[in-house]
């Protein structure tokens, strides 16, 4: 529970893991952000600010949430690029994606936390897994809010949208000409605020490890290149594997 006492407060277990920021003085105030922040329109235009204020209150605030929910958009966009719907019902692709998406999104974001803590101690980071967590988590805010487009297209197209091939859609000029047009604004939005979510990331992962949002971009790329050399010393261990226990099999007949 945050009491009134002052947030530069070295006991404060949510204190900022760095000190090269402005303190909080009180639980009303913050630089840049003013009294009763509203981290959902800071996060925006102030990150850092944003993260600084979240970290200081509540690391773990909505960040389950922000993972459950770019889970269940990830699942259900998946599912659109697989044509999923050419094998399974409407329902049990939104099934599997509000069960599963959840449960496959903060597995990610943990997954993810650990490997940039790791690879920010080679840097000089200093920030611990749960506060990257809540940088990663929020900064996801932005490119969230194009779920909004799920609404009308699961009204308008409904399975034919997880399917390739549309007849029904096809048929009709109007809806035709809706579903294009959708899918362009929501391209369109995917990229920008896209570009926006990975800016806000970088600023949020710099402000809990301590350093610019440039050195930020740099970790990110070492962290990407070790989670891919890892993805090929895994992979390459399933086929020497697989290819022991055939060729044992082999040996047995």
């Amino acid at each position: 529970m945050v009491t009134d006492n002052e947030y530069d407060d070295l006991e404060n277990p949510y204190r900022a893991p760095v000190g090269r920021h402005d303190q909080i003085r009180t639980k009303h105030e913050i630089p840049g952000l003013g009294p009763d922040p509203n981290p959902w329109k800071t996060i925006w235009r102030r990150p850092r600010a944003t993260i600084r204020y979240l970290v200081a209150t509540d690391p773990t605030r909505s960040v389950m949430l922000l993972a459950a929910l770019s889970g269940i958009n990830s699942s259900l966009s998946r599912a659109v690029e697989r044509n999923a719907g050419d094998v399974l019902p409407l329902i049990a692709i939104l099934g599997l994606a509000v069960v599963l998406g959840p449960i496959g999104g903060i597995i990610w974001l943990y997954l993810g936390s650990a490997l940039l803590r790791w690879v920010s101690g080679w840097f000089g980071g200093r920030g611990e897994s749960e506060h990257i967590r809540t940088a990663m988590a929020w900064s996801l805010v932005p490119v969230l809010t194009t779920m909004v487009f799920w609404i009308p297209q699961l009204i308008l197209f409904r399975e034919e949208m997880f399917q390739s091939e549309m007849p029904r859609v096809e048929s009709d000029p109007a809806l035709l000409n809706t579903m294009v047009a959708l899918g362009g604004l929501e391209a369109l939005a995917i990229l920008i605020l896209g570009i926006w979510t990975f800016v806000l990331f970088l600023h949020g992962l710099g402000e809990v490890q301590g350093y610019s949002a440039w050195k930020a971009l740099g970790v990110t790329i070492v962290a990407a290149i070790m989670l891919i050399l890892i993805l090929l010393v895994v992979v390459f261990g399933i086929v020497l594997l697989v290819g022991g226990l055939v060729a044992g099999f082999g040996g047995m007949g």
